[in-house]
């Protein structure tokens, strides 16, 4: 892995020939607390919401809602993101999904499939994001609540954008499917916790080919812990 001081010294080179080089040296642990003083808590700073555009989108398209994918004309699927999401980020997210998916409300939560965000580790240019989402093949739990699986996906971005390497699927129950956070629209945000400008141009949403499912049968017991 590039150190960030390696990274700015590639920067520097690079700036020197004319090749733009995007900056990546954030270390962060998401959401909440943590004891490591030098990760950041914050969720909506850049490059989280994109990241998390990111692996909604990875993993919608592998494990599609029952009624498909979508093409974008009508919402398919609502996303749950972690606590202390702002307006702006949320607004981000959404409009990367580009009208497939939307922000989890009162109003859709119990007629959309909820994709969950439930952590994500940032360091430099490498990153971990472990989501929960609908499992319709084992139908419902006796509560008529939709089963979830769980998935962790390694991120990365070096010369490149940002894109999906791997995943690791898991076995039913082995991470907890978080508890609904709605972001209304109308939400008031601070200016310290607004997130980065977008870059307009070189956001790929689709992985690389060689990123292979893994299949059922080969399924982990438990989630490896974020660095």
């Amino acid at each position: 892995m590039k150190t960030c001081h390696a990274m700015a010294m590639g920067a520097a080179i690079m700036a020197a020939v004319g090749v733009s080089v995007m900056q990546g040296c954030l270390h962060a642990n998401l959401p909440g607390a943590t004891e490591n003083s030098l990760a950041a808590t914050d969720p909506n700073v850049f490059p989280a919401p994109k990241l998390m555009a990111l692996s909604l989108e990875y993993v919608a398209n592998r494990y599609p809602p029952a009624g498909g994918a979508g093409d974008g004309s009508t919402a398919t699927f609502a996303f749950n993101l972690p606590e202390g999401m702002n307006e702006k980020s949320v607004a981000l997210i959404e409009s990367m999904l580009e009208g497939r998916g939307v922000r989890v409300t009162p109003e859709n939560a119990g007629t959309l499939p909820v994709y969950h965000i439930v952590t994500m580790w940032i360091r430099g240019t490498r990153a971990t994001v472990e989501m929960v989402y609908p499992f319709p093949e084992l139908g419902l739990t006796s509560g008529a609540q939709p089963i979830y699986r769980g998935v962790s996906l390694t991120l990365a971005q070096d010369l490149s954008p940002w894109r999906v390497q791997r995943q690791q699927l898991w076995t039913v129950g082995t991470i907890e499917v978080p508890p609904i956070r709605y972001v209304s629209q109308a939400a008031v945000e601070s200016p310290a916790s607004e997130p980065a400008a977008e870059p307009a141009a070189g956001t790929d949403m689709n992985a690389p080919e060689a990123v292979v499912p893994m299949a059922d049968d080969d399924a982990a017991e438990s989630p490896s812990s974020g660095g």
